[in-house]
């Protein structure tokens, strides 16, 4: 709902200065911000400022803290089911943080969900259980392998172990991490010693 709108039937807008709040027809996803125009024709919407959107958990886990994203505005394309974070884009949830300058969520074609995500400009990722931090160049999440890629000038830092690649998968579930391409460490010389 929004608390005022104009609307021009004969180009096919509706808009508003005013605040906009929409939520997916399951009630996992609400999308708000500041100012809004909607295409009808190009079934596109525009958030303009102060974008915040919840993302409740899947439904073993509708209990937990939702995954909030925010960022200074927002686009969906309601043709090819994809929308668009733009712009100091920041993501919090239970297990990390995240941020990049822009984030796009496509939406799976029989599902009211998403299937990936892809995080652009300088992103970065911090883990809350240990303080891993990883950046690249682009980082891809496919939900349906739970798996998120790192794609070009990968780095990753914990404590004081670090590294770099020219690609990485991490498996959440799993807590796999592999890395693939001029791949270089740095140890304290004790991990060395340990067993395994």
């Amino acid at each position: 709902p929004s608390p005022e709108c104009v609307y021009d039937a004969a180009n096919g807008l509706a808009g508003s200065p005013g605040h906009l709040q929409v939520q997916s027809g399951d009630g996992r996803v609400s999308v708000g911000g500041e100012g809004f125009l909607w295409q009808q024709n190009e079934g596109n919407l525009t958030i303009s400022n102060q974008i915040r959107a919840v993302v409740q958990r899947a439904a073993t886990n509708a209990a937990g803290p939702p995954l909030v994203v925010t960022s200074r505005w927002f686009s969906f394309d309601a043709t090819n089911r994809y929308a668009v974070f733009h712009d100091d884009v920041h993501g919090d949830d239970p297990e990390m943080e995240f941020a990049c300058g822009q984030l796009t969520v496509h939406a799976a074609p029989a599902r009211q969900s998403f299937e990936v995500i892809e995080a652009e400009q300088s992103p970065v990722i911090i883990g809350k259980a240990d303080g891993r931090r990883a950046t690249a160049d682009r980082v891809v999440y496919t939900r349906a392998e739970d798996r998120s890629d790192l794609i070009g000038n990968v780095t990753w830092q914990r404590g004081r172990e670090s590294g770099r690649a020219d690609r990485a998968e991490v498996h959440r579930g799993e807590k796999d991490f592999d890395a693939d391409g001029h791949v270089a460490m740095k140890l304290p010389r004790e991990s060395l010693a340990a067993g395994g």
